[in-house]
């Protein structure tokens, strides 16, 4: 995700971007993905 609309401003956006309750919702699915067996990995996806 890009910080602005150019790759001059562009910043790597973490989960402290998110809105609370995003982290929560982030969190939640994760949880109930790895309780039915799912591997859960989170990576960052460099800008273009």
């Amino acid at each position: 995700m890009r910080g602005d609309s150019g790759p001059k401003g562009s910043r790597q956006v973490t989960v402290d971007y998110l809105f609370t309750f995003a982290q929560v919702a982030l969190y939640q699915a994760m949880k109930t993905l790895r309780n039915e067996g799912v591997d859960v990995e989170v990576i960052a996806i460099p800008p273009a």
